[in-house]
């Protein structure tokens, strides 16, 4: 993790065309700054934007449904994977193989939580990921880096007075 905004750019660029599944982790607030961002750097690829909800969970079968129709500069964008659990952990490692089939980027949205539970509950389909990206607002950053006081009381009051 670690890695910024022209890496994650220069993935999806050379990705063009091929079977890449790269997982963005960031908090709601980040997220529409960056898609913003991301639209704008990858102009010269087409987003395709993958909203999963309680009725559409199984992304592999979405996937493989749309994917020979779109041109090959397409990034297929995956968002609302929260929508889909936990249903979708079962799509996700038992259908794996659709995403190796999928000749275009996938780009999966999500927080650490999702994440962690892909990677533990979906073990197969989380060795098929390409990379993940950390992209989190500077401030929440800032402040969970920074040591956090601690008050202790020094007077004692017998709760029997």
């Amino acid at each position: 993790m670690g890695k910024g905004i022209k890496e994650l750019v220069t993935e999806l660029r050379i990705s063009k065309g091929n079977n890449t599944l790269i997982f963005i982790v960031t908090d709601e607030r980040t997220k529409k700054e960056l898609y913003e961002k991301l639209i704008k750097e990858l102009n010269i690829l087409k987003i395709k934007a993958i909203h999963l909800s309680e009725k559409n969970k199984n992304l592999p079968a979405i996937l493989d449904s749309i994917w020979k129709d779109t041109p090959e500069n397409t990034v297929f964008f995956v968002d609302g994977i929260e929508n889909a659990f936990p249903e979708i952990l079962g799509y996700l490692n038992l259908h794996r193989e659709i995403f190796y089939e999928v000749k275009r980027p996938v780009v999966i949205w999500c927080r650490d939580y999702w994440l962690n539970e892909i990677a533990k509950k979906a073990p197969d389909f989380w060795d098929f990921r390409s990379n993940v990206y950390e992209f989190k607002t500077e401030k929440i950053a800032q402040i969970l880096s920074e040591p956090m006081p601690i008050y202790i009381s020094t007077t004692f009051k017998d709760f029997e007075e």
